[in-house]
């Protein structure tokens, strides 16, 4: 009996240790890829200013926006136009950048009346313009396809120089035609500065110290982003491409509340096709 017993008990263990050989250990979550598998993620630009007295609302609809798709759902504030224009106190604050002004004026969006934004820079007809109305519809429309690219952000932060490196990783999982480029920006949240406002649920009609949220600080590498291959060339698939970037925080800037947004887009139409955020500490 004892004999049959250790067989029984050897046959078990062959078991159990075959088994084991089948499990694998989960991936390290990186980048917008969770378990292994990646995850899309869309950016949601809200062309703003001071002086828009429907703003605010629009800035709520993009926060609850961002809550409801719980980290799939990247907002950057855009200052430009001339809701942002400085005017004197309360208003002379200026949230504006030149990668901003840049869009603004290229994509017409202030000139068409804000609240006004963008959502992975879409195409519609000839028109990126998309009204805070249509913001809950579009970025639902979207946010579940399938991840077609990944992109991984790290960051280092000296505090005593205020020097920032970025190091990002981008990877495209489907073969796509075309010219891909990287953007990377920087934007700065909890700003507190006086806004004009016409929801009475939020304040008054003038609001001094207002939080203005994920604000646009500049654009890390021009206006336009940099070509995922070099001399802009097709970008193969599940090849990573590796881009450093460094820049000295400005003084203006509370560096605990500063975040790095990068997204990678077609170089062609503008379209953006995977974006992803970091806190720079």
């Amino acid at each position: 009996m004892k004999t049959i017993h250790k067989i029984l008990f050897f046959i078990i263990f062959a078991i159990l240790v075959q088994a084991c050989d089948k499990i694998e250990m989960p991936y390290k979550e990186t980048g917008g890829e969770t378990g292994g598998t990646a995850t899309k993620k869309v950016l949601l630009e809200d062309y703003t200013g001071h002086l828009c007295p429907n703003c605010p609302t629009a800035g709520k609809k993009a926060l609850d926006l961002q809550e409801l798709y719980d980290g799939k759902l990247i907002v950057m504030a855009v200052h430009a136009g001339y809701f942002a224009t400085p005017l004197g106190s309360p208003f002379d604050d200026d949230f504006r950048c030149e990668a901003g002004n840049t869009w603004d004026d290229f994509f017409g969006i202030s000139n068409a009346g804000n609240p006004n934004g963008m959502i992975n820079r879409q195409n519609t007809g000839g028109n990126y313009i998309i009204g805070d109305g249509l913001w809950p519809t579009t970025v639902a429309e979207i946010i579940d396809e399938e991840a077609v690219a990944t992109i991984e952000i790290a960051t280092t932060y000296n505090a005593s120089n205020r020097k920032l490196d970025i190091e990002l990783s981008s990877e495209l999982l489907s073969a796509l035609d075309g010219n891909y480029k990287v953007q990377v920006c920087l934007v700065e949240d909890s700003l507190i500065g006086a806004q004009k406002n016409s929801d009475a649920s939020l304040g008054g009609a003038v609001i001094l110290n207002f939080v203005h949220h994920h604000v646009l600080r500049e654009a890390v590498n021009s206006s336009w982003g940099t070509d995922m291959v070099a001399g802009g060339g097709q970008t193969a698939v599940n090849t990573i491409y590796t881009h450093n970037f460094s820049l000295t925080l400005n003084d203006a800037y509370n560096a605990s509340h500063c975040s790095v947004i990068a997204w990678i887009f077609n170089g062609v139409d503008y379209s953006i096709i995977q974006v992803e955020e970091k806190k720079i500490q």
